[in-house]
């Protein structure tokens, strides 16, 4: 609310959408740095190891192919 020459006025707004209402509740602790990083370091051990299976998959698939290429002879079907 404000008031202009001796008059209140009131803005209205109408807003549509969505509305998140989002609730914490716990207690608060004090901030630790210790297991802040052992969970970066944790992410970051998982993320290394998701990438070496992929690299690994992918050079059994390759294996797979090389072997199915020379042993069945499809290359003229590839």
């Amino acid at each position: 609310m404000y008031e202009r020459n001796g008059t209140l006025y009131r803005d209205l707004f109408k807003a549509y959408g969505l509305r998140f209402i989002i609730k914490v509740s716990g207690a608060a602790g004090k901030f630790a740095i210790v297991p802040l990083l052992l969970n970066i370091g944790s992410g970051i051990g998982l993320l290394a190891i998701v990438r070496t299976s992929v690299v690994v998959t992918q050079l059994l698939l390759l294996l797979l192919l090389l072997l199915l290429i020379c042993v069945i002879g499809i290359e003229g079907e590839l």
